[in-house]
């Protein structure tokens, strides 16, 4: 070569940024050399500067080898250039078996493998590890990164991990295991090694994110299937096993996701974050479906949470909706944001459940047969808050700032624990199977309690208060061991929206049949003003009720009205009426006007072997209306009063309305 080609050749070298220059040198590492799009790549031994593809080439195969270790080389220009380990562009696949590490950690960004165009994948079975060193504040690494430019959009990028990749942020910037970054339209994540984040105990700050994976809100979907064998973990303050903004963030765990400092977050997603505006001006939605299976376990809290903590002036289209599906176990607490829920757990959930619920918010726990919740489930009640119980299991804790609760399906048996609370606004619903309330357990309910379902029963252990216990259907029934009890106030109206039941059964439309009451504790009523009150009352359209005393049914006036207050008492809508009263149960009214037994059931049926009592000069049974009454008083039976068997009116030769009866004492 001449001298003057000499001089050319040095002056063009020194005009070639060092970065273009260092990726030659890795493309001669690794072979061949310069490769052209289609090609495959192979890295062996130790290749200190990486592998970078040519800009422009796409559709290679990278294969780094068992035994090859690739370092890092700069990609990027400026006073703190980017790093990375492995670059490719569009339609690449990486197969690591190798080791891919930023050796001595470095005050820079570096990216392990950064998959910088679409459609690229990453196979791992090696070990990707970066660590960031102690002191940087600002200092990004991932282990493996993907994100499109401004006026790109990814359609997809797959991360396959079966080896190790691994991040430390030793000092106050952020480490990602893996990132899906911006203007992504799916990235998929298969899992079945190692991926884990670390924040070191040299850290001063705990702002910035340390996460196994992470995500940009202008990711529209991500997908994690850890399987069986997968293990996604993180470590230290403030730091996530699972964290991110994609619009749609779906978790698919059969393995293990845990954080392995105490009280942190395993998962964590959430909409824009506070302060960035982000896609705040666009309507889109956020959601996240997280299905843990059988074999799954999650250490450490679940979080799905909005842009803030809940204030009025939040749009809804930055609510985080969300469904768990937990078959697993979950060791650690439950908590949402604003957006509607849907909590599907059929495992163990160590800790609570909480809501951040506000007025447009439609939350729904669904717990079925193999369920356990260690904690409370907890809402602020401004939404619509609803918990649904199928199969068997206990209902432990305090469930509070809920709608309503329901239980559904044939052969269904929840219990409410004894120390268990259930505060709801709304109605209490035996709309399947047998629902107990537990001995020691408390229900506060704003609407109705009401077994709704053929074939339903509810079974009262504990103490209910001025709270009407509704049979709503045919077929249904109610079992109560405990206490019933209700008291009518003093100076109130007397109409029909103050009156006192224990238990009701009432239809507006199709005939109940077979409606059924056993009680073998106490149902107790007592007026204290110039309403109505009845210990159980049959009202309209009841083509069948069975009443089974072996306890106590009671009714109290205190005071001179004329209402009817009744222990038992039926309306002429009633088509057949039994009142079985066991030996050692007692029927009975005190006070003014009170009746023990009173109604106007057309079939009305009475067989004591117990005690029936009226009050002093009173009546204990008093039986009117057209239609039939059987009194069979047997050897053990005692009634305390009269009996009366009449007709709707004074008795004249003209009425249509005879009471026909048969009494056999």
């Amino acid at each position: 070569m001449s001298r003057q080609g000499q001089v050319l050749r040095r002056s063009l070298m020194a005009s070639v940024p060092i970065w273009t220059l260092a990726i030659a040198e890795a493309s001669a590492a690794c072979q061949p050399a310069t490769p052209t799009s289609g090609q495959t790549v192979t890295c062996t031994d130790a290749q200190p500067t990486g592998f970078v593809a040519p800009a422009g080439v796409t559709g290679l195969t990278v294969n780094i080898q068992s035994g090859a270790t690739l370092g890092s080389q700069q990609t990027g220009v400026g006073t703190n250039p980017n790093f990375a380990n492995v670059r490719v562009n569009g339609t690449s696949v990486v197969n690591n078996a190798g080791i891919i590490d930023n050796g001595a950690p470095q005050n820079r960004d570096n990216y392990g493998v950064n998959l910088a165009g679409d459609r690229s994948t990453l196979n791992n079975t090696g070990t990707i590890t970066l660590t960031a060193p102690a002191g940087n504040s600002t200092t990004r690494i991932y282990g493996a990164f993907s994100s499109a430019p401004n006026g790109s959009q990814y359609e997809s990028t797959t991360v396959n991990n079966s080896g190790t990749l691994a991040v430390t942020q030793n000092g106050n910037g952020i480490a990602r295991g893996i990132y899906s970054g911006e203007n992504t339209t799916l990235f998929t994540i298969n899992n079945s090694g190692l991926i884990s984040a670390t924040r070191g105990a040299s850290a001063t700050a705990s702002t910035a994110v340390v996460a196994g994976v992470d995500s940009d809100d202008d990711t529209d979907r991500l997908v994690i299937n850890n399987s069986a064998a997968g293990r996604i973990t993180a470590t230290g303050t403030n730091t996530r096993a699972l964290s991110g903004r994609a619009a749609q963030y779906e978790i698919n765990n059969s393995g293990t996701i845990t954080n392995t400092t105490a009280g942190e977050a395993a998962i964590a997603t959430f909409a824009v974050n506070a302060g960035n505006a982000g896609d705040a001006t666009t309507p889109r939605a956020y959601n996240t479906v997280i299905t843990n299976t059988a074999t799954g376990v999650i250490n450490g809290d679940v979080r799905n949470f909005d842009q803030d903590l809940q204030t009025a002036a939040t749009v809804v289209n930055l609510r985080r909706t969300g469904t768990i599906t937990n078959a697993g176990t979950i060791n650690g607490n439950l908590a949402f944001g604003g957006g509607s829920q849907t909590v599907n757990n059929t495992g163990r959930i160590s800790g609570g459940l909480s809501f951040l619920d506000v007025a447009a918010t439609v939350n729904t726990v669904n717990l079925g047969t193999g369920s356990s919740i260690g904690g409370n489930i907890t809402a602020q009640g401004q939404g619509t808050n609803t918990l649904n119980l199928t199969g068997t299991g206990t209902l432990t804790g305090t469930v509070a700032g809920f709608t309503s609760l329901n239980q559904t399906g044939a052969g269904s048996a929840w219990t409410t624990a004894s120390g268990s609370v259930q505060n709801l606004s709304g109605n209490l619903t035996v709309a399947g199977g047998n629902l107990t309330l537990g001995a020691g357990s408390i229900q506060t309910i704003g609407g109705l309690i009401q077994v709704t379902g053929s074939g339903a029963q509810l079974t009262v252990n504990n103490t209910l208060t001025n709270k009407t216990v509704n049979l709503s259907g045919s077929n249904t029934s109610l079992v109560n061991n405990g206490t019933l009890t209700g008291t009518g106030a003093a100076g109130r109206a007397n109409t029909s929206a103050n009156r006192v039941y224990g238990v009701l059964t009432n239809s507006t439309g199709a005939d109940f049949a077979n409606v059924a009451v056993t009680n073998n504790g106490t149902i107790a009523v007592t007026e204290n003003g110039i309403g109505i009150s009845r210990g159980i009352y049959a009202g309209e359209n009841i083509a069948s009720m069975a009443i089974t005393n072996a306890g106590t049914i009671s009714a109290t006036r205190n005071g001179t009205g004329t209402a009817a207050v009744a222990a038992i008492d039926s309306d002429d809508d009633v088509a057949a009426l039994t009142v079985t009263n066991r030996a050692g149960a007692t029927i009975s009214g005190t006070g003014t006007g009170v009746r023990a037994i009173q109604g106007r059931a057309q079939a009305y049926t009475i067989v004591n072997d117990g005690t029936i009592t009226g009050p002093t000069g009173g009546q204990a049974i008093v039986v009117y209306g057209a239609g039939n009454a059987t009194l069979a008083n047997n050897a053990g039976g005692v009634i305390n009063g009269d009996v009366r068997f009449t007709d709707a009116d004074p008795q004249n030769a003209t009425t249509a309305n005879r009471r026909n009866s048969t009494t056999t004492n």
